[in-house]
């Protein structure tokens, strides 16, 4: 699953900038400096608000929180009991999901990330892994939003969740959780994946398929950090996205990472 990721207003910015011309990016720039944080590490949980691009405009980002709301929910008493159970989706099972199918089918997004973190599983411990693309750019992640009103206020809040797809080889290895039937990796497009994805009129259920595979073994890379969770969690500093050396994970760390 992706609970957890490393993101910044330059991230966020990377596709306003190859699809806008500079007058716009500095504009862009200026209206989302004041909403973007720098988080070298952020969980869902927490339900940052970071920018999304969406199908309703993929060119320009917009602010959205992380934790899918349906725009079905009504009484306000429900919010917190679905977006901590809506921070990914699954993508083969989006257009079938009552959470899911609305945003499925209209409101898709991209979620720019430098990162994200999954655990490792050796004899009862997790250990956390950075990872990233190896040529250093920016993952732009699928996803899918929506926009929930606050029945007694009329404000609108958008949220979204992270589509998740089967893990290639390395995430298979990092993402070993004996909890879980099957390791799990965000579905992470190219720039031609991307604008297909946010085409809602010809990127249907039926011909989304060839997305499902995403991003290839060696197009990534990873290594351990610090503790992302508990009380002895890295702060949201740059510390938190260095690397650490577990003696317990030395085999791996010498031969699959």
């Amino acid at each position: 699953m992706c609970y957890d990721i490393q993101t910044n207003l330059e991230a966020q910015l990377t596709r306003a900038k190859r699809l806008n011309d500079a007058a716009a990016i500095a504009e862009i720039t200026e209206k989302l400096r004041p909403y973007t944080q720098n988080y070298y590490h952020v969980s869902g949980f927490a339900h940052p608000e970071v920018a999304i691009y969406t199908s309703q405009s993929p060119a320009v980002p917009s602010m959205a929180k992380w934790g899918l709301v349906p725009d079905w929910i009504k009484d306000p008493s429900e919010f917190n009991s679905i977006w901590n159970n809506t921070l990914n989706a699954r993508a083969e099972t989006i257009f079938e999901k009552a959470a899911y199918k609305k945003s499925a089918q209209g409101f898709r997004c991209i979620i720019p990330a430098q990162a994200f973190y999954e655990h490792h599983h050796k004899n009862g411990k997790s250990y956390p892994y950075r990872v990233f693309k190896k040529d250093g750019s920016v993952m732009h992640i699928a996803g899918i939003w929506n926009q929930w009103e606050d029945q007694y206020n009329g404000k609108l809040l958008a949220t979204f969740s992270v589509v998740t797809t089967k893990a290639n080889e390395l995430l298979a290895e990092i993402h070993n959780n004996p909890k879980m039937n099957e390791a799990r990796i965000p579905l992470i497009l190219n720039e031609e994946q991307e604008d297909f994805w946010l085409d809602t009129e010809h990127c249907t259920e039926e011909t989304y398929d060839d997305l499902l595979e995403g991003i290839k073994s060696d197009a990534l890379d990873a290594y351990s950090v610090a503790p992302i969770r508990g009380k002895n969690a890295s702060p949201n500093e740059e510390s938190a996205i260095k690397k650490k050396y577990y003696p317990a994970l030395e085999e791996e760390q010498g031969s699959l990472f």
